[in-house]
């Protein structure tokens, strides 16, 4: 469920048109809105200027309406904020009380992206720069030079980002790839320039020119991965290919793609290729590639500055939250089966993301020096 979803549950709610399950998820949200303990935390939801929309937006309603209209008023307001969450099976008590214990607010790291060369040398590059373009020469984005105790060999060089970091490449041919935390991204100058390739370990968007070889015909752009490798001529795609991740996704957003499955120890094609289209994402794992409908905002909620989490297990979100964070994570009892979807800004503290999750009754948290302990809220 997506934000669009979102208010559209909350337009039947408001007709009377939904069933008592999405009548409830709705009072749900709506109650832990309200509840004093939950508005004393770091979220800092603005009491007043809630009160003051929805008030503004009931006025003219009818008293018979009024309770379900607030209700709905409330949870739209923040959604459209960007804060907001749920758990698939919500089914916890309204009242019960859940806390975030001895957590620092700790803040996304700092952007320390180092560039590693052909023969080994390492580069720093600045953190304040928003990336690099790699043309005849290498400079960042706004044209100042980047410094380096060694002549730039543009042959073959590998760009990663650590944890808590993002950068921007635009690679000689025009393609732009913008880089997730904790991700790696190698290229290599190719003679013939009808091919294109870079290896990709994490996450990545690529946004790729379209463009003529020297033979005249179209000069293709590979994605290699572990498990996958994805073939284009011109279009945006996203892949995510963490190592510690057990599928490899490749979402296209527009143009269209050819992804073919790789055995990982072989390197070689396992099945026949799969052709996407703009919407959809090819899914690997140890055993199949599958061709599945995408959730666009979910997928591309990185890039624009989000985590959006659409029916993720507390497992796979703790591995973003770590990547992002800078974080180790670790379990404490039984990990809870549910599916979890919301959305929340990747510019929020650790401690306010936590506690959003924390409210949808599945879990709760706590911090020990540098890592999240993840518990079951029985």
């Amino acid at each position: 469920m997506d934000k669009k979803q979102v208010e559209q549950l909350l337009r039947r709610y408001l007709d009377g048109r939904c069933s008592p399950k999405e009548q409830r998820l709705v009072e749900l949200w709506y109650h832990e809105l309200l509840d004093e303990e939950k508005q004393r935390d770091e979220i800092a939801i603005d009491e007043g200027r809630l009160k003051r929309e929805v008030w503004k937006h009931t006025r003219k309603r009818r008293p018979a309406h009024l309770r379900r209209f607030v209700a709905a008023a409330a949870v739209l307001f923040v959604v459209a904020t960007g804060i907001y969450f749920y758990k698939y099976k919500a089914s916890r008590h309204l009242g019960e009380e859940t806390t975030v214990q001895e957590i620092a607010a700790i803040q996304t790291s700092r952007n320390h992206i180092v560039l590693k060369l052909a023969d080994g040398t390492l580069v720093d590059l600045d953190e304040n720069q928003e990336g690099i373009l790699i043309g005849p020469h290498i400079t960042y984005l706004d044209g100042s030079s980047i410094e380096s105790p060694v002549q730039l060999d543009l042959q073959r060089m590998t760009i990663a980002t650590p944890r808590g970091g993002q950068y921007r490449v635009i690679l000689p041919d025009g393609t732009e790839v913008w880089l997730n935390a904790a991700t790696t991204l190698e290229f290599e100058l190719q003679p013939d320039d009808s091919e294109r390739i870079v290896t990709l370990n994490g996450e990545a968007y690529f946004d790729v020119s379209s463009r003529q070889s020297r033979e005249g015909g179209k000069a293709t752009f590979t994605v290699k991965t572990r498990r996958q490798e994805v073939t284009v001529l011109g279009t945006g795609f996203n892949v995510s290919a963490y190592e510690e991740s057990p599928q490899t996704v490749t979402t296209l957003v527009h143009g269209a793609v050819r992804v073919s499955g790789i055995d990982p120890v072989h390197h070689s094609p396992v099945a026949e290729p799969l052709m996407l289209e703009p919407g959809f994402q090819a899914v690997t794992t140890a055993q199949h590639t599958e061709k599945l409908v995408a959730n666009l905002e979910s997928a591309m909620g990185w890039k624009n500055g989000d985590f959006v989490f659409d029916g993720s297990s507390i497992r796979e979100i703790m591995q973003q939250l770590a990547r992002w964070y800078d974080m180790d994570v670790a379990y404490r009892g039984t990990v809870p089966n549910e599916a979890f979807g919301g959305k929340i800004a990747r510019s929020k503290k650790l401690s306010e993301v936590l506690r959003v999750l924390e409210l949808t009754g599945g879990v709760t948290f706590t911090i020990e020096d540098r890592t999240i302990i993840v518990n079951p809220n029985e």
